[in-house]
């Protein structure tokens, strides 16, 4: 529908129009966000996106087969905003989200939410299909959110076995609440704690924010003397057998890199990846330098996988410049891919073109 209707200008037309460019769908129901900071993958395929805001609320995205299936309720609005990590299990979705102060009237507190002056960084928990989840003793108007902190995003989280890793990079702590009662089982000393995941032998996996590290811990917070050494890492995941350790290294190299964490195996090592997907050096990499293309990323802040070896990357752009959301197969062929760009920004012709 027109956005605004002009009837009396000749040197504009008729009418002026909105348009969608840069994004894989226009308007209605569909729309691609323009941010992505996290994913999850469930087994057969369905994306579920985190992002700390989306113009048009979609900040918790669902998504599967190129095509745009959902978003999960209740995240733009009311003093709530989406997050930076996401996980899911075969029952809940859970996203680190923050929730600020409500008021009604000016004077009354929105029900069940921070006071004044107050902010909440929480895990909600929701079904696959986006619906807020409660739980007994849970926070929120419907009580379906966990309350981690009061002064920064959750910066990580995965589920393992009936259990809720959660990374709160504040206190340089990892928590383990039970998935089904949300209530805290356990608790142990990480530094700088982001993104996470669990190998096939029952091992951790965590990047060192500050360090830019990725580190090895058992599951009762027992550190392991190993580690990856890298610049930026901003995700990671294991492959469905748990032996390959896939981490978006979003430094110069702009690539996902691949690594057997099968001590069993010979081509063990955790000092040199195995295979990678991506062009070295991204869009800046190759004999075209800034020329965009299926195997150049540029701004990785996601990777997953599913059951059929399929590669799930996302992309934010440098300094958050738009969402990219791509699925390659086993082979590292590119099956589809969703662009979300800036609610705001401007377009241009190429002067030498013919536009």
């Amino acid at each position: 529908e027109p956005l605004i209707n002009i009837n009396n200008s000749p040197s504009l037309g008729s009418k002026l129009t909105a348009s969608w460019i840069g994004n894989s769908f226009g308007g209605g129901e569909k729309w691609v966000q323009l941010a992505i900071n996290d994913i999850s993958v469930s087994r057969e395929g369905k994306v579920y996106a985190n992002s700390i805001w989306d113009e048009a609320g979609r900040e918790i995205g669902i998504y599967k087969d190129g095509d745009v299936i959902g978003k999960a309720q209740q995240t733009h609005g009311w003093g709530v905003t989406g997050g930076l990590a996401i996980t899911t299990s075969d029952n809940y979705l859970y996203a680190g989200m923050r929730q600020s102060h409500v008021s009604l009237h000016d004077s009354k507190p929105y029900e069940h939410n921070p006071g004044p002056n107050e902010v909440w960084y929480i895990v909600r928990r929701y079904d696959l299909t986006g619906r807020p989840a409660p739980f007994a003793g849970g926070s929120g108007s419907d009580r379906s959110m966990l309350i981690v902190g009061t002064t920064d995003y959750i910066t990580g989280l995965e589920i393992h076995e009936d259990k809720l890793y959660v990374s709160d990079s504040v206190n340089d702590l990892l928590r383990v609440y039970d998935e089904k009662t949300m209530t805290l089982l356990n608790s142990f000393n990480v530094p700088n704690p982001g993104a996470l995941t669990i190998d096939a032998q029952d091992n951790l996996w965590v990047i060192d924010q500050e360090a830019g590290d990725v580190l090895e811990y058992s599951l009762d917070g027992l550190y392991l003397n190993k580690k990856i050494e890298l610049d930026d890492p901003t995700d990671l995941t294991v492959d469905s057998q748990g032996r390959l350790l896939l981490v978006a290294e979003n430094g110069p190299r702009q690539q996902v890199l691949i690594y057997n964490i099968n001590e069993n195996e010979p081509q063990y090592s955790l000092n040199q990846p195995i295979d990678s997907l991506g062009e070295q050096g991204g869009i800046y990499g190759g004999n075209n330098p800034g020329l965009i293309s299926a195997n150049k990323f540029y701004g990785l802040s996601g990777v997953d996988i599913d059951a059929q070896g399929n590669i799930y990357v996302s992309l934010n752009g440098f300094n958050n410049s738009g969402a990219i959301l791509r699925k390659y197969d086993a082979n590292k062929n590119l099956q589809w891919q969703l662009s979300g760009l800036e609610f705001l920004d401007t377009a241009d012709v190429d002067p030498q073109s013919d536009g």
